[in-house]
């Protein structure tokens, strides 16, 4: 019997990056659900089960520390990585501030991206034993 994915709601504008890390967590082995707009994030957070936020800085419709403060009080204890080309000490701060438990900064290694991935759901797991 095979175990379920960790399903990843990805929240990235750039199409580019959205195909290459949509691939690359898959290839990971997760459950990527992309999403482009903090309008199309909310809707699936409201209407499907993920283990783990990920969340672009800078968003067509709205900014992602206020997707990240509103998906936070949504769901406090579901682990959100902001993943951002803002890369100022404040910007930092301002995302932990909103909810974020990590912060990568643009352009992110792939293994840097899955060890913070990996890192976030195992500590997730261990809070719900």
């Amino acid at each position: 019997m095979q175990l379920p994915k960790d399903r990843i709601l990805l929240v990235e504008d750039n199409n580019d990056t959205q195909t290459m890390l949509v691939f690359l967590l898959g290839d990971a082995g997760y459950e990527v659900a992309p999403a482009g707009t903090c309008a199309e994030a909310f809707q699936l957070a409201e209407s499907e089960l993920f283990d783990l936020y990920m969340i672009d800085g800078l968003l067509p419709d709205g900014t992602g520390l206020d997707l990240c403060r509103k998906l936070h009080h949504y769901n406090p204890r579901m682990p959100i990585v902001f993943h951002s080309a803002l890369t100022y000490e404040t910007d930092k701060q301002q995302a932990y501030a909103a909810g974020a438990q990590d912060y990568l900064a643009k352009p992110a290694d792939m293994d840097e991206i899955s060890a913070t991935i990996a890192r976030l759901l195992n500590r997730k797991t261990m809070q719900a034993i």
